[in-house]
């Protein structure tokens, strides 16, 4: 607006301006800056020159990093900014990206352009299918080639497989988050590190009922996973055949060498022979980041629905459990011996893995950053109410069957607690992103509804933290950690919780300082929150948490401190650089 003095409008002064810059610094310019961004192929390329001087790391997961979706993409991008600080040049890819793109505004994750320009602005490289298509069109025209561009078709890896085919022998780490994306993906990433062929005793595959040929040309003996009647093999990248067996004394014989629990499997690697079974040829490392063990969380989705914890809502998804459960564990878990290194996000889950993994196989534990919020300064005094946020994208399955157990079973006896004792109602607000109709019906049908009051895809959460008195956490199906309580606990507001939630926090015995407390309807008080084993626990729990002033400072103290000390960025950090520096992937920055 200054131009405006000038007589001239200020656009054109700034174009004018611009062009004298250029004139002046053109050879500076030209020495130090990247080409014109039209220039794609350049632009990759510069980028390349970057790395040469700092070890490149690929990070793929299935959407680009987000701050306000959760799914754990929060942590994602706590994690690339972390290995960023560390020294590496991160890389970022996501395989559904292109297609979450063309779906309907209700039904995909917002594109947050904040998020990715602060992660740009540290180094991080984000990458997109259209992008690596310009690139690479681009680069087909400058060598003459005619070779036809991919525009995807189904191919969830397409995004990592032009990338690799971009920047061959560049990258020296390589971390997969997801199970999907890691099964769809692993081959591929195999191939561009030349991993070898890798044979293992495999949990969820029962006895030899086949072979395995490797691209390599290797082949294999490998069994069948549990659940899948002999007819899928445990054989990830290369061809199978099946040999059923044809008789119940093959099937003796089977049983007699190898235990009925655990068989051989075969994750395929390289497609050049010469590098099959040589580890040392492998030219980078591939790290699984497991953000969570699914299957786990459809078991304990079982085990919800047969408690009566589960809405009607969800009963496909049960069944679906039931029926492929034993099938789902084993292939999730013949992946993970793929990996040179291991990353979970809880120490639960970690113990899990180290159950059954190979020792030689590190296992690292890197949770949930507190994100970085001012610590809400409202008192005690001044707050009222329970609160529950989720994601739900209009669905009930996870965060929609815990809403709908809080109204119809905790949030009933919460009500009652409080007309005993005299005291007015305590408001329940349910607040998140797509808040299904199945959701809304139950609210609607219920008792208490005047006191219940939803918020539908809030833009921002601090009023509600500022507001609320207690968080509620009363999941009773999941896997991995809880990034909402991590959430609560930054902004200073102190949790009730179920044993699994706790369970991801590593509170397997909470120890409590209220003896008063440890009668079996009272909840177990542990110094960070106030953990519900029943449903009249839970309701206990957020009784006295919202009524009891004291106990209240004290759980909010706790919380913070383990927030943002025990759960700290830099606590992960240094987590994420002890898993490259066990994995030997890049021994000049650890």
């Amino acid at each position: 607006h200054e131009h405006g003095s000038f007589g001239k409008a200020s656009r054109q002064l700034m174009i004018d301006g611009r062009q004298v810059f250029r004139d002046r610094w053109q050879a500076q310019l030209d020495a130090s800056h990247m080409p014109h961004t039209l220039n794609l192929v350049g632009v990759l390329n510069a980028s390349d020159r970057r790395l040469y001087t700092m070890p490149a790391l690929l990070y793929v997961d299935v959407l680009l990093p987000r701050r306000r979706y959760g799914a754990g993409l929060p942590r994602l991008a706590d994690n690339v900014l972390s290995l960023s600080r560390l020294g590496y040049k991160v890389t970022v890819v996501g395989t559904d990206e292109h297609e979450h793109e063309a779906k309907p505004a209700t039904m995909r994750a917002s594109a947050e352009y904040d998020t990715w320009a602060k992660l740009q602005q540290a180094g991080v490289e984000l990458v997109r299918l259209q992008d690596l298509q310009h690139a690479l069109c681009e680069l087909n025209d400058q060598q003459g080639s005619e070779e036809a561009s991919e525009h995807g078709g189904g191919d969830r890896c397409i995004v990592v497989r032009l990338l690799l085919k971009l920047r061959p022998n560049l990258y020296k780490v390589i971390v997969t988050s997801r199970p999907n994306v890691w099964h769809e993906c692993y081959r591929h990433l195999a191939e561009y590190c030349h991993s070898p062929d890798k044979q293992q005793q495999k949990v969820g595959v029962e006895g030899v009922a086949g072979t395995c040929e490797c691209p390599s040309g290797r082949i294999f003996d490998v069994g069948a996973f549990e659940g899948s009647n002999y007819t899928e093999l445990a054989c990830f990248g290369g061809n199978a055949t099946a040999v059923r067996p044809v008789s119940p004394w093959i099937s003796r014989r089977q049983s007699a060498t190898t235990p009925s629990s655990v068989g051989m499997g075969v994750d395929c690697g390289s497609t050049e022979p010469t590098f099959a079974g040589l580890s040392e040829r492998s030219t980078c490392k591939i790290i699984y980041d497991a953000e969570a063990l699914w299957f786990r969380r459809d078991e304990r989705l079982v085990h919800a629905a047969d408690e009566n914890k589960t809405s009607a809502a969800t009963l496909p998804q049960v069944k679906a459990a039931v029926q492929a459960n034993t099938l789902t564990r084993g292939r999730e878990l013949s992946l993970l011996y793929a990996a040179d290194a291991i990353i979970t996000v809880s120490e639960e889950e970690a113990g899990y893995v180290r159950g059954v993994l190979p020792i030689t196989i590190p296992v690292t534990v890197v949770g949930h950053s507190p994100p970085a919020v001012p610590i809400s300064t409202t008192p005690f005094t001044s707050r009222i109410g329970i609160l529950l946020i989720a994601g739900f994208h209009g669905s009930m399955y996870y965060n929609g069957d815990a809403a709908w157990y809080l109204v119809t079973q905790v949030y009933p006896l919460i009500a009652r607690g409080i007309a005993t004792n005299g005291a007015p109602p305590i408001p329940l607000t349910i607040a998140g992103s797509d808040i299904p109709q199945d959701l809304v019906a139950v609210v609607n049908a219920s008792r208490q509804r005047e006191w219940i009051t939803l918020k539908h895809s809030p833009r921002e959460l601090a009023p509600l933290y500022d507001a609320a008195r207690v968080i509620i956490i009363p999941h009773q199906y999941g896997c991995g950690a809880q990034y909402k309580l991590t959430e609560a606990m930054a902004y200073g507001v102190p949790a009730v919780v179920s044993t699994l939630t706790a369970d991801g926090f590593g509170v397997k015995q909470p120890r409590s300082k209220h003896p008063r407390m440890k009668r079996p309807w009272f909840g177990d008080f542990d110094d960070r929150f106030c953990v519900g084993a029943t449903t009249a626990q839970l309701a206990t729990c957020a009784v006295q948490l919202h009524s009891d002033a004291r106990l209240w400072q004290e759980i909010r103290k706790s919380g913070l401190h383990f927030a943002r000390k025990v759960q700290s960025t830099d606590v992960w950090t240094s987590q994420l650089n002890r898993t490259m520096y066990i994995t030997a992937a890049a021994a000049a920055v650890t």
